[in-house]
């Protein structure tokens, strides 16, 4: 039986990692930084604690990070806005789990002013019953807290929860918090380490349709 379902947000529904790659590609071409282009893989689904610990071990102090924050979140929402990307099989799966009932979150590590942006844009904002960001909590994917916030706050059941993501971190997290688990990759394929963890792997979110039908016949 299936009584809610939490959904991941960059990479998930939308197709906004790769506008997020092509803004830090950019900006690390700009500023002479071509480290960055190997810190944004190690960033995917992580909040900003996360990364500034990161990029405090990486970089001096002549390294602006906020400057590289305030940069790069423009660029990629402003990008993004124009016309949100959505993925594919998005609006039926909402659709249905609205017909069913079935409660909905987002737990996303971006902050909540750019998740209502952009939740706002593709018109799926108020499908929504919970939206947790990762301000909200201390620690980032892999750990799971963003995922335990957003049972909490849909009163659901952990065992009757699934949660939808696109990355190995994400997984991780909800593999740790006790959540199946069903992957839809984006840019990264799971390794045999993370094939392990989610309970199915699939194409598209019109697809998490069978999963909750054949659950809660």
């Amino acid at each position: 039986m299936i009584q809610a379902v939490i959904f991941d947000m960059d990479g998930l529904m939308f197709d906004t990692e790769r506008i997020g790659l092509k803004v830090w590609q950019e900006i690390a071409q700009e500023w002479h930084q071509p480290r960055l282009n190997d810190l944004i893989w190690q960033c995917l689904g992580t909040n900003d604690s996360f990364r500034s610990n990161l990029f405090a071990n990486e970089f001096d102090e002549t390294f602006d990070y906020d400057l590289f924050c305030e940069t790069e979140m423009s660029r990629r929402i402003e990008r993004t806005l124009q016309s949100v990307p959505t993925k594919e099989g998005l609006y039926e799966l909402l659709d249905y789990l609205k017909k069913h009932a079935i409660k909905m979150a987002v737990a996303t590590s971006s902050s909540m002013e750019t998740a209502e942006k952009i939740l706002k844009a593709a018109k799926v904002f108020d499908y929504f019953d919970v939206i947790v960001t990762g301000n909200m909590v201390e620690h980032s994917k892999p750990s799971p807290d963003i995922f335990l916030l957003a049972c909490k706050k849909l009163d659901a059941n952990i065992t009757l929860t699934l949660g939808l993501e696109d990355s190995i971190n994400g997984i991780r997290a909800l593999h740790s918090a006790g959540i199946r688990a069903v992957m839809i990759p984006d840019l990264v394929q799971p390794d045999e380490e993370t094939g392990r963890l989610y309970y199915k792997k699939l194409d598209n979110l019109s697809q998490v349709i069978e999963i909750i039908d054949g659950e809660n016949l």
